[in-house]
């Protein structure tokens, strides 16, 4: 009953609150402790009845010309570069672009402008330019963004108004000069040999140096790993068609993809059983897996791993 008669009275007083006033007479002297009737300019309230917050200086961001990179079907990238961009032919009509960030007191854009309006897309931390999987012309891997003495700088890829962007947030610790290291280029697979073991093939698949910076030396980014599983494969089955049997030597390639970025070459044995499901006891089979590594059919198998180990 003391619960329901205080909420009772606090409704009342809510409502005498909200209740106008008597109207004054026009004779009432004016009040002398309350409010003054007309406040100054300066004394304005703010009309959420709150002080007006400051607003916050976000720093500019700089934009930075790197140049203009072509990319046609069947033909090497070029790139005319800008000021603090400097350009390296790789194998496999790959371009290095080390590029040094003019200024590093807050954000910059290092822009390549791409003419011809070629499609660019950015997913997965790369960036693919033209369509997959036939129109595909070249890609850009997440760059390495480093200051002077190593540390990481944060960076991020996007497509803008027709050009690939690059946008760079150093902080005050870094220190020195930053530069940042970005690859072009669409050949990922180098060569595919073949060798026997246990009376079948052997395919040792070998990468290009922009197949390298692709991948990077840890897990890669999804984009990658998803260019290097529908486009890597294309290309190593274009160099060596007899791979594309039986589907055990599809599934080590994805294995390896992901389990074994820093191998200088990646071997697929075509006796191996076909194992859909290879990425539970990865880390046990290092994509080297037996029949005894297959479900039993009762389905019971070891646990799952996060993802799979250097193989061979």
């Amino acid at each position: 009953m003391r619960a329901v008669a205080a909420m009772m009275a606090c409704l009342a007083l809510a409502g005498c609150a909200s209740a106008p006033g008597p109207t004054p007479t026009p004779d009432a002297p004016p009040a002398t402790n309350g409010p003054s009737a007309s406040a100054s300019p300066s004394q304005v309230p703010s009309p959420t009845g709150s002080p007006s917050a400051s607003p916050t200086v976000q720093p500019s961001v700089r934009a930075q010309p790197l140049g203009s990179l072509t990319v046609r079907p069947g033909a090497a990238p070029t790139l005319d570069a800008g000021p603090g961009a400097e350009v390296a032919e790789q194998p496999s009509d790959a371009l290095q672009v080390i590029a040094t960030v003019a200024d590093r007191s807050g954000p910059t854009r290092l822009e390549l402008r791409l003419p011809g309006g070629p499609e660019l897309t950015v997913n997965g931390g790369v960036a693919v330019i033209g369509t997959l999987p036939d129109g595909f012309l070249a890609a850009v891997p997440e760059p390495e963004v480093l200051d002077e003495d190593g540390q990481p700088v944060a960076s991020a890829l996007s497509a803008r108004d027709g050009s690939l962007v690059l946008t760079v947030t150093p902080e005050e610790r870094h220190t020195g000069v930053i530069t940042a290291e970005l690859w072009v280029g669409r050949q990922v697979i180098d060569a595919v040999t073949v060798a026997t073991e246990r009376d079948e093939p052997m395919y040792a698949v070998t990468r290009t140096p922009f197949g390298h910076a692709l991948l990077g030396g840890g897990l890669g980014t999804p984009g990658a790993r998803e260019l290097f599983e529908q486009q890597g494969w294309r290309q190593a089955v274009a160099l060596q068609p007899a791979l594309s049997s039986p589907d055990s030597l599809k599934q080590q390639f994805d294995c390896h993809v992901l389990g074994a970025p820093r191998k200088q070459s990646w071997n697929l044995e075509a006796y191996r059983p076909d194992h859909p499901d290879w990425v539970r006891g990865a880390l046990e089979h290092r994509c080297n897996w037996e029949p005894e590594d297959l479900p039993s059919p009762s389905g019971e198998q070891a646990d799952p791993s996060p993802s799979p180990s250097e193989s061979g």
